[in-house]
């Protein structure tokens, strides 16, 4: 778990997240999945995704999970980032991610609020889940990203990522070839 104490950057705090907070992370999980949302998804597909992944429920569910950890990036008071890491079963990466390390973490979800973009915060909550996932023991974390999100593509390698395969990732009845990051804890 982070620190209660956090980080700060920017006036930005990074800590775990709570329970009385899972529908704010539902409504922010939301905001920031919409506008990098591929453009050939169609909308049923993509709320079928939202109810599936980011409802307060599956929020309030992974807080209890002890393979799973949620933190948050806090500005004045209001969650403006999150990431989501997965440990143990539900973090193995297929054989075509390249991904040979193990223990590994998933981080399944890093967002932030599109107007918190190249302010650090980004960058904040990633050092912050490499944190966690070297305190819970793991030797990497990957994750894979959409193949057009180019901005998150170039955010990772930015940090040190570095792209070791590809994964199809289905979203309803489409199924994206997405490139594969890890990164060294």
């Amino acid at each position: 778990m982070v620190n209660e104490v956090g980080r700060a950057c920017l006036g930005a705090v990074v800590r775990a997240a709570r329970v009385d907070e899972v529908a704010e992370l539902s409504r922010l999980a939301v905001r920031t999945l919409l506008p990098i949302c591929p453009t050939d998804l169609p909308q049923a597909d993509i709320q079928s995704f939202i109810d599936d992944h980011l409802t307060p429920e599956r929020f309030a569910g992974y807080l209890v999970n002890a393979e799973a950890e949620v933190i948050v990036a806090e500005l004045d008071g209001r969650a403006r980032g999150y990431a989501l890491l997965l440990f143990g079963d539900a973090a193995r990466p297929p054989s075509s991610s390249g991904v040979t390390v193990y223990p590994v973490a998933l981080l399944s979800k890093c967002y932030v609020d599109e107007e918190f973009h190249g302010a650090g915060v980004g960058k904040l909550l990633l050092d912050a889940a490499l944190d966690v996932a070297r305190r819970r023991r793991t030797r990497a974390v990957w994750l894979n990203t959409n193949h057009r999100n180019h901005r998150a593509q170039r955010f990772y390698a930015k940090h040190g990522w570095r792209q070791t395969g590809w994964l199809d990732f289905v979203v309803g009845q489409m199924v994206y070839h997405d490139p594969v990051f890890m990164c060294d804890c």
